[in-house]
């Protein structure tokens, strides 16, 4: 989810690599481990890990540092789905129109708390970048 706040707020990255890896595998360079890694599925997940065990304690936030990361090692379509954007969307419309989640925090899905959570950390990270590359921080 935190890489796909970055997506939705950067754009789609092009990628060489399958979005699909039905049975597929490839190499590529591994951003965490410098050396040709040969991908498949379980091998993605693992360098997502890697990623996000690197990220504890940096400036930067998990969904940044796997934006930039991921197009590396594989293609950013491979993490999509729908729901993604429908929860992004709800925490936008929430936002713009003042509509709280539920009537009251007892009330409220600990699962959309923490959803709501990371997609609003993650699009601070990505004003905060933004700020960064545009020199207005």
């Amino acid at each position: 989810m935190s890489f796909w706040v970055f997506v939705r707020f950067f754009g789609l990255n092009e990628s060489e690599f399958p979005p699909d890896l039905d049975r597929v595998t490839y190499t590529a360079q591994s951003p965490t481990l410098y050396s040709q890694v040969e991908y498949d599925e379980d091998e993605i997940w693992r360098e997502v890990e890697r990623i996000v065990e690197e990220c504890e304690g940096k400036q930067f936030s998990i969904g940044q540092s796997l934006y930039f990361q991921i197009p590396f090692f594989a293609n950013p379509q491979f993490f999509y789905r729908p729901e993604y954007d429908e929860w992004i969307e709800d925490v936008m419309l929430m936002d713009s129109f003042n509509i709280p989640l539920a009537r009251s925090l007892d009330e409220a899905p600990a699962f959309r708390l923490e959803m709501y959570n990371i997609i609003k950390q993650e699009l601070i990270a990505c004003q905060n970048y933004k700020q960064e590359k545009n020199g207005k921080r």
